[in-house]
C-alpha cells in the first residue's frame, strides 16, 4: 500500500463506531477524498438516522461537514504518523486548524509546508491567512509575495495582498 492507502486504512480502524455512516465513508469525506454529491448524500443520511430536518442554511453557506472539522485535524494527525513527510496532509491539516481558528496551530503546519515543499504555493498562502489572523501583517504580505512568485496568477493571494497593503497603508 502507498503512504496515503495506509493512513485511510489506519483512519478507519481508528473511528469510533458511534458514527451512523460508514467508517471508511467518514473517513474518506473528512479528508476530503470523495465529491460533494457524495458528501451531501451521506449528510442526508445520517440527518434521517437521526431523525432530524435539513440543517443546512438556505444560502448553504455553511458547510454540513462542519461538525466533523475537529475529528478531521485528528485524522490528519494520525495520516502524518503514517505518511510523515506529506506535504498535502499537512497543508490540509493547518486549514482545519484555521477553520477552527487555532491560528497557531495554522501557522505552525503551514510553516513547516513551506519548509518541506517551498514551491508548494498553497503553503504560502495558508501561512499568510493565519500570519494575517494573528495581527502579523508584516509577514503575510511576505509569505504572499513568495506564493506569488511562484504562481504570479493566482488572483485569490493577489487580493488578499491588496487587502493586506491597502489596510497596512491606511493603519500608518
Amino acid at each position: 500500500l502507498r503512504p496515503q492507502q495506509r493512513a485511510i486504512v489506519t483512519l478507519s480502524r481508528a473511528l469510533p463506531a458511534r458514527y451512523p455512516t460508514k467508517r471508511s465513508q467518514l473517513v474518506w469525506c473528512t479528508l476530503g477524498l470523495v465529491s460533494r454529491a457524495m458528501q451531501a448524500r451521506l449528510v442526508e443520511g445520517r440527518q434521517q438516522a437521526a431523525g432530524s430536518a435539513n440543517t443546512r442554511p438556505p444560502d448553504g453557506s455553511v458547510s454540513p461537514f462542519l461538525f466533523l472539522l475537529p475529528l478531521r485535524a485528528q485524522l490528519y494527525s494520525v495520516a502524518l504518523r503514517e505518511a510523515p513527510g506529506s506535504h498535502s496532509v499537512l497543508s490540509n491539516r493547518a486549514a482545519c486548524y484555521a477553520q477552527l481558528g487555532r491560528w497557531e496551530a495554522s501557522l505552525a503546519d503551514a510553516a513547516r509546508v513551506v519548509q518541506m515543499k517551498p514551491d508548494y504555493v498553497k503553503g504560502h498562502y495558508r501561512t499568510a491567512v493565519a500570519q494575517q489572523a494573528l495581527g502579523k501583517a508584516t509577514e503575510a504580505i511576505a509569505a504572499l509575495e513568495a506564493g506569488l512568485q511562484l504562481e504570479p496568477g493566482n488572483e485569490e493571494m493577489k487580493e488578499m495582498l491588496r487587502e493586506l497593503k491597502s489596510g497596512r497603508s491606511a493603519g500608518a
